[in-house]
């Protein structure tokens, strides 16, 4: 097995986002746009609320399902590489696989009142479920390349990769830190902009709209962390399937 390079996986997204620049704009419009409903949602009632949460759920996932096809089915460019089908179901149950023990580890250790023994316990469970979020990794790619769900077979092919695919996240979480660092500054200048043109006294006076401006930034970033995400695990399915030399 090759090995896999930390830097590389985490700036494979970026090669994809610069070979498809349409279709990576579409998904940042798609993902700003349903940031933006969620934001605007959560003021119209309960029932408009859960409707845009499942909404922004289906938005990540077609946009995870879209970089994955994009990396792996090239060729099938229609509608900015966007589904919903098959392949984004099996990629559902690949995250809800790699999500539920943190779940399971977190709702009974909640009931205990917060303390050394409880947080040590917590800590060391939590670093279980990552290393073996970790070692699931490769799944999603495969189980979308073979067409099934490939849970006990991606296992095997993680093996001894862990530590590198941690460190390729963690350089993926500084870049999404500084973009949001950095977007924070444009919502600011936006802001101060849209104060001026409008009259108002004060930034607090824009309200509503500075929220929905900046939910739609925010929204934005999520969709290139989605397909830095991406780029992450297919460059570690291709490192772990390549033919040795």
């Amino acid at each position: 097995m090759a090995a896999l390079h930390a830097s590389i996986a985490a700036a494979h997204g970026f090669d994809l986002i610069k070979r498809e620049p349409r279709a990576a704009a579409v998904w940042v419009l798609i993902s700003a746009l349903a940031a933006v409903l969620l934001v605007w949602a959560s003021g119209q009632g309960a029932a408009v609320h859960m409707v845009a949460i499942a909404v922004n759920l289906l938005v990540g996932l077609a946009v995870t399902g879209a970089a994955y096809r994009a990396f792996l089915r090239p060729d099938a460019r229609r509608l900015a590489y966007l589904r919903l089908g098959a392949d984004e179901q099996r990629l559902l149950a690949v995250a809800v696989a790699c999500l539920a023990p943190a779940v399971l580890i977190i709702a009974p250790l909640s009931r205990f009142a917060p303390g050394p023994p409880v947080l040590a316990a917590a800590s060391a469970l939590l670093a279980l479920w990552a290393w073996y979020a970790l070692r699931l990794t490769l799944a999603g790619p495969m189980s979308f390349e073979q067409g099934g769900l490939r849970l006990r077979q991606a296992w095997p092919l993680s093996r001894g990769m862990a530590g590198k695919l941690l460190l390729s996240l963690l350089l993926v979480l500084v870049f999404l830190v500084l973009a949001a660092m950095g977007l924070g500054v444009i919502f600011l200048i936006v802001s101060v902009l849209m104060t001026v043109a409008t009259g108002q006294k004060s930034l607090a006076e824009l309200g509503p709209v500075a929220n929905l401006v900046n939910a739609a930034l925010q929204g934005g970033l999520s969709a290139v962390g989605l397909v830095l995400l991406a780029g992450v695990a297919v460059t570690a399915y291709q490192t772990a399937t390549a033919p040795k030399s």
